[in-house]
């Protein structure tokens, strides 16, 4: 008899769409766990929430696609995972954890499904179903970037300057001496 290798995923819903995260990476399901809004948070997040005594960033896939809010029923769940750091994925209703075969995974590369691409690790094949599934360590940037970057300027040397550095100018001590004998 053959084996089939298959991966655990958690499968879930967003507008009707059904995806898919690495069960290994999933710490828990919870009730959907509303987030507050913070200013200068990451474009991805909805907001943060307390889970188990930490604040975590909370994805809401319906604002990363583009889609129209929702109110949230008790259907909704939020899909603990840690993939570089700890946050939640909202998701409309949680299906299943389903066990998907190697071969039925494609990846996305092949594809293009717009802003999803961006954010998709592989696509499962299930026959009649299409499960896109997420690349989680792509959701959330946790490296920090300037906020903003100045432009080097061009100067150009003027007479009693010597050349260093790109960013180092020094002043010739004749000119600048010159200089201070004349203010006083």
């Amino acid at each position: 008899t053959e084996v089939k290798q298959t991966e655990p995923y958690i499968i879930f819903t967003i507008e009707n769409e059904e995806f898919g995260v690495e069960a290994m990476k999933v710490m828990e399901l919870v009730n959907y766990m509303a987030p507050i809004e913070m200013p200068h948070q990451f474009a991805n997040v909805q907001g943060m929430a307390s889970y188990r005594g930490q604040i975590i960033p909370i994805v809401d896939l319906r604002k990363v696609f583009g889609l129209p809010p929702l109110k949230y029923d008790d259907t909704a769940v939020t899909i603990v995972v840690e993939s570089g750091c700890v946050f939640g994925i909202t998701a409309e209703q949680v299906l299943d954890l389903d066990f998907i075969p190697l071969t039925s995974i494609k990846k996305v590369n092949a594809f293009n499904l717009g802003e999803k691409t961006k954010y998709l690790k592989s696509v499962a094949n299930l026959g009649e179903r299409l499960v896109l599934l997420l690349d989680l360590d792509k959701m959330i940037e946790t490296e920090s970037r300037p906020i903003l970057e100045f432009p080097k300027q061009e100067v150009g040397l003027t007479e009693g300057e010597e050349e260093l550095g790109d960013d180092e100018r020094k002043l010739d001590k004749t000119s600048l001496s010159g200089e201070l004998s004349a203010k006083e």
